[in-house]
């Protein structure tokens, strides 16, 4: 059914007459530089020719971060940020994470909860609009926690036919707020009972924010902002998902026929997600903000413990998944132990935010580029969940 969707979008945009924007070089530029130790890691060749050689498979560009305790953090950008514009990536280049922003909504989710003295396993019902419990099914029935992990069985709303013909492959398509995205799902039959199985979702996250606002009274960009981005100092992280563009946003690229060439898709503005994939940042960023989920005080104990409390996916997920907790993802691997993230893909964009646990090493990957043999090669080079390449590098194996 993804598949299908992908072809119907490639032939409406082929049916588009669409001029991508000219920016100036540095238009790119972004202002705030990051410390690391780049130029003096002792596998700084290594990683760099790793990164060179999966962006000459067929990568618009990347950017990969890599920091390990005893040899600190290296970071390393390779390809174009704008093909048309011939702008190199920097390393503080920035780019949509896509899905990654659930680990940010979870966060977010987290903490809210506590902080109002609800528990996850209390029934979302409460926290929703009355039309929304009326018209989405499961809304009813589930709890919080089976929002945040995927065991709903809720409709996932990018799967609507009707939405993928009125916004795909149209240049012009205007921002919806969540409210209005909820509605594709109105009518639809759940996955499942709620609680009894698993199926990836992203109502669950615009469903989520609902609850965030209505717990709270405050929207969600503040939510973002005050309680992720300025506590842990997240300098070029962004979450406004109605906004303009933001200066410096790296072009997006998707290949939509299968055949390795690529199309802007830069302006689709169904990609402007919100809690479900809303979040523009740098790698720097994603992985100051992973560490502090794992190495610092940021969440205590018993957040913590709420965070990475997972339900096994039953072989559910696309994309290598086994387990799922409060919007991360676990995987035990039989060589590295577990390792915590999310992987994220929106058109034109992927992303790939990954902590392993036993080593205290931190993954993070931006790539302006999506679907088809993009995404295969962003998971290929960048993602553990199905390969082992990326955690070789990383551990020096």
């Amino acid at each position: 059914m993804r598949k299908i969707f992908l072809y119907l979008t490639a032939i409406m945009l082929a049916a588009c007459t669409y001029d991508p924007p000219t920016q100036p070089a540095d238009w790119y530029d972004n202002p705030i530089s990051y410390a690391d130790q780049s130029q003096t890691h002792p596998h700084r060749a290594e990683f760099q020719a790793y990164l060179d050689s999966a962006v000459a498979e067929g990568l618009p560009g990347a950017v990969l971060l890599i920091r390990t305790p005893d040899d600190g953090t290296w970071v390393g950008a390779a390809g174009y940020t704008d093909i048309a514009g011939d702008v190199r990536w920097q390393p503080n280049t920035i780019s949509r994470v896509g899905s990654v922003t659930k680990m940010f909504a979870g966060a977010v989710l987290l903490k809210v909860c506590a902080s109002h003295g609800i528990a996850l396993d209390a029934a979302a019902k409460p926290y929703l609009p009355e039309k929304v419990v009326s018209k989405v099914a499961n809304a009813e029935t589930c709890t919080i926690r089976q929002l945040l992990n995927h065991t709903s069985g809720i409709n996932n709303y990018l799967g609507s036919p009707s939405l993928i013909m009125e916004a795909y492959g149209s240049y012009d398509y205007d921002y919806q707020p969540k409210e209005k995205l909820i509605e594709y799902a109105f009518d639809q039959d759940a996955e499942f009972a709620a609680g009894t199985s698993w199926h990836y979702s992203n109502s669950n996250f615009l469903l989520l924010e609902m609850i965030a606002e209505n717990i709270t009274g405050v929207d969600s960009r503040t939510l973002m902002d005050s309680l992720i981005i300025k506590p842990l100092n997240l300098r070029s992280t962004t979450y406004n998902p109605s906004a303009a563009l933001p200066k410096g946003l790296a072009r997006g690229y998707a290949d939509l026929f299968t055949d390795g060439r690529l199309t802007d898709v830069t302006e689709t503005d169904l990609e402007r997600f919100h809690f479900d994939g809303g979040v523009i940042s740098t790698v720097y960023d994603l992985a100051d903000f992973i560490d502090a989920l794992f190495l610092s005080s940021f969440l205590n104990e018993n957040l913590k413990a709420e965070l990475i409390r997972t339900v096994n996916t039953h072989g559910e997920s696309e994309r290598g998944t086994d387990y799922y907790g409060s919007g991360i993802i676990l995987e035990k691997h039989p060589r590295y132990g577990n390792i915590y993230g999310h992987s994220g893909t929106a058109v034109g964009y992927s992303a790939h935010l990954y902590h392993i646990e036993n080593a205290d090493i931190t993954i993070a990957a931006l790539i302006n580029g999506s679907q088809n043999t993009i995404e295969d090669q962003s998971y290929k080079w960048f993602s553990p969940l199905e390969y082992d390449k990326i955690l070789h590098i990383a551990a020096g194996k």
